[in-house]
């Protein structure tokens, strides 16, 4: 994109890329955010990835007027917190992707009336992503009529999931909710298809990746991941990149 952006000769400047490395930490993305507004050759910024890092890292951003865009972070507060009184700079955050009341809506609604689900366990990583995720799932699950059985928090890093999971099957939920990134997702998984829990898992778009498939085996046989827009294979303008792209 760069490339192509250099040689379309609409700008009156050569365009740069600077890599820098959050860690998925919001301390680290702070830290990071600061080193960017320091630097006077850099304009704009295209991140974060976490939800957990683009809110703090945003008021960074914001108090020096550097433009903001994510193409991941879905929590809702990312860009509303922006209209808050508190917010005293310009509105100069933006995302390309659309939000995780939406995505959770959309994944409570399918499972009432495509899945018939009717019970949920929910598993959430203590995230903004996470469990802002799933919090907006259960408000719409709840709301078509559905029932969550189990409402519960894990932390990153963690690894065995048999216990938790153990209490859960015996709620003999139709559905098994996890909103988190794949390392847990994937464990959780493959865990509760260890232990014989009957239950469907779905999670979100954090999931949608080759690694989820690595850490869940055979266990991710017959997941739903929902995502928060149409995958760019599927979109016919996007072809063209793609190809430059592979070729690249």
């Amino acid at each position: 994109a760069i490339e192509e952006a250099n040689s379309s000769g609409i700008f009156k400047y050569r365009v740069e890329l600077r890599a820098f490395d959050d860690r998925a930490d919001p301390k680290e993305a702070v830290n990071v955010a600061n080193q960017i507004v320091s630097d006077s050759a850099i304009s704009a910024v295209i991140g974060h990835l976490n939800s957990g890092c683009s809110i703090p890292a945003a008021q960074v951003y914001a108090k020096k007027n550097m433009l903001m865009v994510t193409p991941a972070a879905t929590n809702p507060k990312l860009t509303i917190q922006q209209t808050e009184s508190s917010w005293k700079w310009a509105r100069n955050v933006f995302r390309v992707n659309t939000t995780d009341d939406v995505q959770g809506q959309f994944a409570a609604g399918f499972l009432r009336n495509k899945l018939h689900a009717r019970s949920v366990a929910i598993i959430h990583d203590k995230t903004p992503y996470g469990q802002g995720l799933c919090e907006e799932f259960q408000k719409e699950f709840e709301a078509q009529g559905g029932k969550v059985v189990s409402f519960d928090g894990v932390a990153i890093g963690d690894k065995d999931f048999k216990a938790l999971l153990t209490r859960i099957k015996s709620l003999k939920p139709d559905v098994l909710y996890f909103g988190g990134i794949y390392n847990e997702g994937g464990l959780v998984a493959k865990q509760a298809k260890e232990i014989e829990l009957r239950a469907t898992f779905v999670s979100g778009d954090a999931l949608q990746t080759s690694e989820f498939f690595k850490v869940a085996g055979k266990a991710a046989d017959g997941s739903y991941i929902t995502n928060v827009g149409l995958p760019p294979e599927k979109i016919t303008s996007a072809q063209e990149f793609i190809q430059k792209y592979k070729a690249k």
